[in-house]
């Protein structure tokens, strides 16, 4: 078995390994002259910890600038879901939230566009409402909906990923991350210059799809709304091939709508890159579940029987491995940085452990220097635990814990 020391030259300080492909596809040049890969400013290579310090301490003028341009972006994407939420409720669309009421008073736009594509999965076997059964029907047949939910539904995960590498420099910057300069904070500015480029692309669409809620006139419903309203109220037994066939002619209206949008010349363009990141997130998943069937102090680890022989330390210093090699693929997995600090802490020590619950803690929104952060919420027990470990609190001698 290896040495603690070739472990941990091989895990700590962390070391994200970047992907040539995406790398030299997004940039243009060195910061602090670097393209996205939309032509806007980005991070680009060459970032280093100097740099991040400046840059998100105390930038001015072009820099100060850049930052705030970002920041913007996150507002103003965040915004026009926002405006569709209206948009939904005035159309009535939230009626096919009747079986989740909670989501349905938050006028959750996730929820309702996963009820839909449920809807039209299942083919919607069983009869419906009357006003759940008019609210498919006008979404199945409004491409502007349609084009709409796939845009909404792609800021969330390009908003997270921008959001977290932002965090991940402010907590360096601030903090205790302590980003390592080349591959690690190249491969962070990567993602955050190719989310950014993104999200712009959706921002223009979302402008374009834009509908005003107030003050706009209700339409009547369309003749093929009308005509499938009563079968979805029947659950009648032609639904699946009636709904076919609509659904034909939707995706049609919707092909047409997006000739002219961004967002799919932009994906057209760089697939390749957003393919090799989604198989690295997914790949980090899966190192974090066999990380909590490592770990001796998680219920799935108290449960595992596959690790019986080896020995406690073993299990964690394994875990610690599995857990590296998770961020090496995917830097931004909360969690992953979590149960890393969790296993060096068994076996080397909070000098390595404190830079991973910091990045955590800074993942979940919390910059342990703020307490506005985290004074006011609720935080849960992984939360509690890694903040405490941040500050370096310990119990008084003598008191009660």
């Amino acid at each position: 078995m290896r040495s603690p020391l070739v472990l941990l030259a091989a895990i700590g300080p962390p070391i994200l390994l970047g992907v040539a492909g995406v790398a030299s596809a997004q940039r243009s040049d060195g910061f602090p002259y670097a393209k996205a890969a939309d032509g806007h400013r980005g991070f680009g290579g060459g970032v280093s910890q100097r740099d991040l310090t400046v840059l998100f301490r105390s930038a001015e003028g072009e820099d100060a600038a850049f930052l705030m341009r970002l920041f913007d972006l996150q507002r103003e994407v965040h915004l026009l879901s926002a405006l569709a939420a209206g948009r939904y409720e005035q159309r009535g669309y939230f009626a096919v939230l009747e079986e989740a009421r909670e989501a349905a008073l938050r006028k959750d736009v996730e929820v309702l566009h996963r009820r839909f594509q449920e809807f039209l999965r299942d083919r919607v076997r069983a009869p419906m409402s009357e006003a759940s059964a008019r609210a498919f029907a006008r979404m199945l047949f409004d491409p502007n909906f349609r084009a709409r939910s796939a845009a909404l539904d792609a800021q969330r995960s390009e908003l997270r990923r921008l959001r977290g590498v932002l965090a991940l420099f402010t907590v360096h910057a601030h903090g205790r991350a302590d980003l390592r300069k080349g591959d690690e904070i190249n491969q962070l500015a990567d993602a955050a210059d190719l989310s950014a480029s993104r999200l712009r692309a959706l921002r223009l669409d979302l402008q374009v799809l834009y509908e005003p809620a107030a003050g706009a006139r209700r339409l009547p419903d369309s003749a093929e709304v009308d005509a499938l309203v009563p079968l979805l109220v029947r659950g009648d037994a032609s639904l699946p091939r009636t709904l076919q066939e609509a659904e034909r002619s939707s995706a049609r209206q919707l092909g047409r709508m997006q000739t002219i949008l961004f967002t799919p010349r932009f994906d057209q363009r760089w697939h390749t890159a957003m393919r090799e990141r989604d198989i690295r997130e997914r790949n980090a998943r899966r190192a974090y579940e066999e990380v909590l069937r490592l770990l001796p102090l998680t219920d799935a680890g108290r449960r595992e029987t596959a690790f019986d022989h080896m020995s406690t330390g073993d299990r964690y210093r394994q875990a610690a491995a599995t857990a590296a090699e998770g961020l090496r693929l995917d830097p931004l997995h909360p969690e992953l940085h979590y149960t890393i600090a969790l296993a060096l802490d068994f076996f080397a020590g909070r000098n390595l452990s404190t830079p991973h619950y910091d990045r955590f803690l800074a993942l979940r929104g919390i910059r342990h220097w703020d307490y506005r952060t985290f004074g006011f919420r609720d935080l849960n027990d992984m939360e509690e635990y890694a903040l405490l470990a941040v500050v370096g609190w310990k119990p008084i001698p003598g008191q009660d814990e």
